[in-house]
């Protein structure tokens, strides 16, 4: 449904549309990014040498400036909704859009994608008067399945846990890149209810004794107790401020960075067995490189002073009550994750 009036100091333009299917690439442009090209895609010989283009670029982000003109000439308000979702690398399930323009503010309220029995959802304000797009965006993660993204990727398809999150940024620039790459604020994830296969644990540990064991007698995976991150942007420099994942064998934490405004990745991913091994390396695997070319190996510097990987725990930032919450406990305490928000909320206080 459309209605359009031209009696105002803009024209008006009002729709209510829904889609049965939506190739979820079709979206692409939206995002100022090339469309997908491949042999059951319809593109005009425009795009396939849009694609080509992309394709050579270092960078990944989208980086075609809006035209913000465009956006100042009229007012809209677009109601969108995908029944039913195809895309590649994600398990979407439903998209749902609701647009606004009014002199130039364009807001989406809100921008929602659900995946399985769970959601994430946008709220996003940007005023385009200023030869910029300038706002906020927020986001709130809802029960979504650890396993359900993972298995996309053909990695840990034994995992499975609820993630929730909230994250609010203040971006400013003219495309996704400049956005992303001016985004200050921060970002909170929780998940319980997980579990990780075991010969994942034990290579992430690097313990290559019990991964050769777990991998030939097949060991049940194992329960996560649970993870926790805190996420800080300031001008596009992602620090991670705390991140935790406690499990049965193994205690995870992490330190390091995600550039966006040089789509580069720098992470330790510390690990702390719980038991011994005379084989174990405990070191921590470094995370690097480029957002299209990553490179995941031990980190040679703590390889070499073998005992140096115990700073990990001291590298964690963020609320110093979380301390505490890493140690074994009695069995008469509270569940873990439920002692880890108390702690949060006190630290806030």
């Amino acid at each position: 449904d459309i209605r359009v009036d031209t009696g105002g100091v803009r024209p008006f333009l009002e729709a209510g549309l829904v889609s049965q299917y939506l190739d979820f690439d079709d979206l692409a442009g939206l995002l100022g990014a090339a469309p997908d090209t491949g042999a059951a895609e319809t593109a005009s010989p425009a795009q396939r040498v849009e694609n080509v283009i992309e394709s050579r670029d270092r960078f990944v982000l989208p980086d075609e400036p809006y035209s913000l003109e465009r956006l100042t000439a009229i007012d809209a308000t677009v109601e969108f909704r995908g029944k039913r979702v195809m895309a590649q690398h994600l398990p979407l399930n439903e998209v749902v859009i609701r647009f606004g323009l009014d002199n130039g503010r364009m807001t989406f309220t809100p921008l929602k994608f659900g995946i399985g029995a769970g959601s994430i959802g946008m709220q996003i304000d940007l005023d385009t008067r200023m030869n910029t797009l300038k706002g906020t965006v927020e986001t709130e993660i809802r029960r979504v399945n650890l396993k359900q993204v993972l298995q996309y990727f053909e990695i840990a398809d034994e995992s499975f846990g609820m993630i929730g999150g909230r994250a609010k940024y203040w971006v400013n620039g003219r495309s996704i890149a400049e956005l992303l790459a001016s985004a200050d604020g921060g970002l909170y994830l929780l998940m319980t209810g997980g579990q990780l296969d075991s010969l994942l644990i034990e290579l992430a540990g690097l313990d290559f004794g019990e991964a050769l064991i777990t991998y030939f007698s097949g060991s049940d995976p194992v329960n996560i107790d649970c993870a926790y991150a805190d996420l800080h942007s300031r001008s596009g420099k992602m620090s991670i401020e705390t991140f935790l994942v406690d499990t049965i064998d193994t205690l995870f934490t992490a330190s390091g960075y995600v550039d966006f405004n040089y789509e580069t990745v720098n992470i330790l991913l510390h690990p702390h067995p719980k038991d011994f091994s005379l084989l174990s390396a405990n070191v921590p695997l470094q995370i690097d490189g480029i957002f299209y070319d990553l490179d995941v190996s031990p980190d040679e510097s703590e390889l070499a002073s073998r005992g140096a990987a115990a700073i990990g725990l001291g590298l964690i930032a963020g609320p110093a009550a979380l301390l505490p919450l890493i140690e074994t406990g009695t069995g008469d305490e509270p569940p873990l994750c439920e002692g880890m928000i108390e702690s949060i909320e006190e630290a806030r206080q």
